[in-house]
């Protein structure tokens, strides 16, 4: 009776029913995990254009009241407030003919440059 068990044991360990049940649920999960990521991912690419999309639409509106920086700084923090950007940070250049707006972001900060 005793080598009736071990033998009966030996050929259920032996057999390979099942490996693929492993082998999907351990690929499933693989599956998810980058699936997720990608979801995450293509979240942050979003958000990054939406800034730089406000830093372009701040900076060419501001490019228009040149040279006033005055009046060009108050269109830009304008066009930012109404396309959803708290914070702006305007500068000029090149004898108030450039303007730079940009705008940070959790990451990193998305700068645009237009010149009158």
């Amino acid at each position: 009776m005793e080598r009736f068990r071990k033998s009966k044991v030996a050929r259920v360990l032996r057999r390979e029913q099942g490996q693929m049940l492993a082998l999907f649920a351990a690929s499933l999960v693989a599956i998810c995990g980058f699936v997720g990521m990608s979801v995450d991912v293509g979240q942050l690419v979003v958000a990054a254009t939406e800034a730089q999309k406000i830093a372009d639409a701040s900076a060419l509106a501001a490019s228009q009241d040149l040279p006033n920086t005055t009046t060009a700084t108050s269109t830009a923090n304008t066009y930012g407030t109404k396309n959803g950007s708290a914070t702006l940070a305007t500068t000029f250049e090149q004898s108030n003919t450039v303007v730079r707006v940009e705008r940070p972001s959790t990451s990193t900060t998305h700068s645009s440059e237009y010149s009158e």
